[in-house]
């Protein structure tokens, strides 16, 4: 079963049980082959029209949520756990809470490049290699600064909810390093995709 999850900087596909990250482009290549897709990337809706093989498993994923406009990702990262936080941290850092099955809500931070970009723009001095933070204790240079203002707000604010972390995504192993008791799934999104799959006799 090929899978592939498309984001908002590049897609990641899922073969013989490994994740290969390709740019959007390079999906041509396996235009004729039977892939299930979710796609947040509005630059590959034209590029996807031409491909008949791929099937949108948009239409098929229920998530019990009041959140309005929530991105089809989130929806199935958020599908693959029942009671935790689920952080993925790519282009963007998403965090959801669930309880019971049941979505409660989450909030959007800003990926590491985005900050990299942002932060630099004050000064070109800022403009600095964004570092995981090795501790607690506030920083006394520079590039340490930059990396804890970046890295510990947001753990800070996850461990808040005092609930089990579950986190993905393409920088996720470095905020998994950073929380307590969390566990990095690289196969997070796929096991609920192919879940979806099965549970919809798609295969």
């Amino acid at each position: 079963m090929k899978l592939c999850d498309i984001g908002n900087s590049y897609a990641k596909l899922y073969l013989d049980q490994n994740v290969v990250r390709l740019k959007i482009e390079e999906l041509r290549r396996f235009k004729n082959e039977k892939v299930f897709f979710i796609n947040v990337n509005e630059r590959a809706k034209e590029l996807l029209a031409g491909f008949s093989r791929w099937i949108d498993l948009a239409p098929y994923v229920v998530l019990d949520t009041k959140y309005k406009g929530l991105g089809i990702d989130r929806k199935v990262a958020c599908l693959g756990v029942e009671n935790g936080v689920v952080v993925d941290a790519g282009s963007a850092v998403t965090v959801d809470v669930m309880i019971d099955g049941v979505h409660q809500g989450g909030f959007i931070y800003p990926g590491k490049e985005v900050f990299k970009n942002a932060i630099k723009m004050v000064s070109p001095l800022l403009d600095q290699p964004l570092i995981v933070p090795e501790g607690e204790e506030l920083p006394l240079d520079t590039k340490g600064a930059i990396g804890y203002g970046y890295f510990r707000p947001i753990v800070s604010l996850i461990e808040s909810y005092k609930m089990p972390v579950v986190v993905t995504g393409g920088d996720g192993i470095e905020f998994a390093r950073l929380l307590s008791d969390a566990i990095y799934d690289e196969f997070l999104i796929f096991r609920s995709m192919k879940n979806i799959v099965q549970r919809n006799n798609l295969c």
